[in-house]
């Protein structure tokens, strides 16, 4: 199960309690199904930077289309910038990412 959630639940009974702990599976995307192949989502990455109105997303915003950790889209973008694929202009907070 990737991302799950932990239910608790308590309640009395008598002279005792009744803990119950259950894991539920997070949502996953609609956009990326599971276990998308690293090449498709750094394809997808860069789909979702060219869109204009998207030039400004975070990795985080990244990640969770994903389906996948920041870390995961940390490296995925390491190896654009190292390809020279995308550039970041500007600061965390006000830059941007632009396509070459």
């Amino acid at each position: 199960m990737e991302n799950p959630t932990l239910v608790f639940q308590y309640r009395e009974m008598g002279n005792g309690f009744i803990v119950n702990l259950e894991y539920n599976e997070q949502k996953t995307s609609v956009h990326v199904p599971k276990d998308v192949p690293k090449e498709s989502r750094i394809d997808f990455t860069l789909k979702l930077i060219k869109a204009k109105a998207n030039s400004n997303i975070t990795i985080s915003q990244i990640a969770d289309k994903c389906n996948v950790s920041g870390k995961t889209i940390k490296r995925d973008i390491e190896k654009l910038k190292a390809e020279k694929r995308i550039i970041r202009q500007g600061g965390r907070k006000d830059g941007h990412w632009e396509i070459r």
